[in-house]
């Protein structure tokens, strides 16, 4: 008899390929999302799909029963807004949903956090590391992720945590998969730029990886209360990010370097680390965008160029994540290299009409 398991956030960058590499292993599959998201066709016998407001206790509960496992992905990832509005999606239906998992029966309950909870203090960053909580967004992690693993798994489904780097790949619309654009959008100025070097250095995952090791946590349970970060195997510096982004993009870089401006981001951090400076330029940015998606025929609902508050972390400190307690178990990244994920989330853009053709 197959398994079924829940997916929430189904429409997602994750969601939407965890939907596809569990069918692909033979599982039974609900998607669910909020209304007006765009699910996938169900497929009888195989594939359920179940619009539904997660901050409604009675529906959570209830899309949650009769489940073998529940794999939570469903967020609100903007740290600019304050608790009361992330609360209801990050932390109560969290709790709903457990609740429900328990009331049903089911063996497993995944729940998504953030490797942003960590503190920088050392490197590479492994899951027994400090947490903080620097924003709203980040309490609002950190507290679902108290509520879950205080469980007892006595008396409901086993927990297990993922804590993510920043995620980029198709459907990607936050934090570091919006840098797809910058590359566009100078090439409607100049076709050439500036190589970038050094910088505070980071490792990414791509959204398909993510995915699998969903997938691996469910064929190979773990016990209750186990944390895994899950990050590639290639540690960059911001200036080298920002320079292999452009140069994917199209753009013509330049053979001589000059130092990423770590020092200017450490002044400047106080003035621009605020919601209406961040609104105002984004504002800024999607007129531009629109422009651009007009000309070129683009998809109104892809990515826009979006400046993310929380990106901010990454451009003045090291977060180099410690992948090697989900390898120890046999997990295998198919994007271990930054460069090889990046080219498939991008020409996965060009081809959905997300960001216009690359020129050839």
């Amino acid at each position: 008899m197959k398994k079924t398991v829940l997916v929430t956030g189904a429409a997602g960058c994750v969601g939407s390929q965890l939907v596809d590499e569990l069918l692909g292993a033979g599982f039974h599959v609900v998607a669910a999302d909020r209304p007006g998201s765009l699910l996938p066709d169900p497929s009888p016998g195989s594939l359920d799909v179940q619009p539904v407001d997660l901050t409604d206790a009675l529906a959570a509960r209830s899309v949650a029963q009769g489940m073998d496992v529940v794999v939570n992905l469903a967020a609100i990832v903007d740290i600019s807004m304050p608790f009361d509005r992330l609360a209801p999606i990050n932390l109560h239906a969290v709790r709903y949903l457990y609740q429900g998992a328990a009331e049903g029966g089911a063996s497993l309950f995944i729940h998504f956090s953030t490797g942003s909870l960590y503190e920088p203090a050392k490197q590479p960053i492994r899951e027994t590391d400090p947490l903080c909580a620097l924003n709203d967004y980040a309490r609002t992690k950190l507290l679902s992720e108290d509520f879950v693993l205080s469980r007892d798994p006595n008396r409901g489904p086993a927990v297990n945590v993922i804590r993510p780097a920043l995620i980029f790949g198709p459907r990607g619309r936050v934090l570091v998969s919006s840098l797809v654009t910058v590359a566009p959008l100078l090439l409607r100025f100049t076709g050439r730029g500036v190589r970038l070097r050094g910088g505070p250095r980071t490792n990414l995952v791509h959204s398909l990886d993510v995915a699998r090791a969903v997938r691996f946590l469910i064929e190979h349970r773990q016990p209750h209360g186990e944390v895994f970060n899950v990050a590639n195997d290639d540690p960059r510096a911001a200036g080298e990010l920002v320079s292999m982004a452009l140069e994917i993009g199209g753009m013509r870089l330049s053979r001589w370097s000059v130092p990423m401006p770590t020092w200017l981001m450490y002044c400047l951090r106080p003035f621009i680390d605020r919601a209406i400076i961040v609104g105002a330029l984004n504002r800024v940015l999607a007129k531009r965008w629109d422009r651009i998606r007009t000309a070129e025929g683009l998809v109104p609902d892809g990515v826009v160029p979006r400046f993310d508050r929380e990106s901010l972390d990454y451009v003045t400190h090291d977060f180099v994540f410690d992948n090697s307690k989900l390898k120890a178990l046999g997990f295998e990244y198919t994007y271990a290299r930054l460069d090889n994920g990046w080219r498939q989330a991008i020409a996965w853009c060009c081809e959905n009409r997300w960001i216009p053709a690359l020129s050839q």
